[in-house]
């Protein structure tokens, strides 16, 4: 797979769950209110051609929820669970589609 395509993937299903998205270098920064959303690519040295400039790239996409804080309504709490909820159902699903792109130099 291209980079161009994994980008698109991540930027589709972000978007499918209602999250916006920014330009984050390599990859796509996936934004969200409670939730703190990782998209990054490591380096597979096995997969990897060095010689013939072909870098094999694994995509991690992880979560972590970030702190509510204060006295929050129950309106406000209720739609912190459902960004959690929906941030947990995309990460699960990206996770699951093992993204992988080839990156030449």
């Amino acid at each position: 797979m291209k980079k161009a395509e994994a980008v698109e993937i991540i930027i589709r299903k972000a978007t499918e769950y209602g999250f916006k998205v920014e330009d984050g270098g390599m990859l796509p920064q996936i934004k969200a209110d409670s939730l703190n959303i990782s998209v990054m690519a490591g380096c597979d040295y096995d997969k990897s051609d060095m010689a013939a400039g072909k870098v094999w790239m694994n995509v991690t996409i992880q979560a972590s929820i970030s702190s509510v804080g204060g006295n929050p309504t129950p309106d406000e709490l209720l739609a912190v669970a459902d960004e959690i909820a929906r941030g947990a159902r995309m990460v699960a699903e990206l996770q699951n589609m093992n993204l992988s792109f080839i990156y030449e130099s």
